[in-house]
């Protein structure tokens, strides 16, 4: 008797496990209160890279679909703010929020190029945005402190997101973002979250 209720009770257990989901696929809408809560989980760090990249990879960057680009007053076009850079780099900043099937995942693309040791010329940022059931309405990133011309800046990356329940035209809409710091001597680190 023993040796049949084991793998029935197995099988019992096993069953609701995989009809929650494992991480993988797509995931099915749920209540309004349940989906809140996956929602709006702590999250953490997707990890950064930084890359030293040429003067016509940064220059490239302005080009990519998304971007926000910006150079240092007085040059007259970003091609002249990077020519008078002595150096540039390529930054990807990550984080994330909530828990599978209502992750929310955000990105920030930055290139830019500096004075070493004395000011950004120029940057160009595209945020970019994933998740399983949640996908983003908005994006969007501004220079909250410093800026081109300083010798430091920090990019706000922002998010809005719609989340389906598994009621019909109820929705979550979270806003989540992302704060990195860069400065004239090519460092760069996440400082703060949402």
């Amino acid at each position: 008797m023993r040796k049949v209720l084991i793998p029935l009770l197995i099988a019992l257990v096993a069953v609701p496990a995989a009809a929650a989901g494992n991480g993988h696929g797509n995931g099915k809408p749920l209540d309004p209160a349940d989906a809140q809560a996956l929602a709006s989980a702590a999250g953490g760090s997707l990890g950064t890279t930084v890359t030293p990249v040429s003067k016509q990879e940064a220059l490239g960057a302005a080009q990519l679909p998304d971007a926000s680009t910006a150079i240092a007053a007085g040059f007259q076009s970003a091609a002249a703010a990077v020519d008078a850079s002595t150096g540039c780099a390529s930054y990807r900043s990550g984080w994330r929020w909530g828990t599978w099937p209502y992750d929310q995942l955000v990105y920030e693309h930055t290139y830019y190029c500096a004075v070493t040791g004395q000011y950004i010329t120029y940057r160009s940022t595209v945020v970019t945005a994933g998740g399983t059931l949640c996908s983003a309405e908005s994006r969007d990133n501004w220079i909250t402190s410093g800026g081109i011309g300083y010798f430091w800046m920090v990019v706000h990356a922002e998010v809005r997101f719609s989340c389906p329940t598994a009621i019909p035209y109820v929705s979550l809409h979270p806003t989540d973002w992302i704060e990195t710091s860069y400065n004239a001597w090519g460092n760069a680190a996440q400082v703060g979250h949402s």
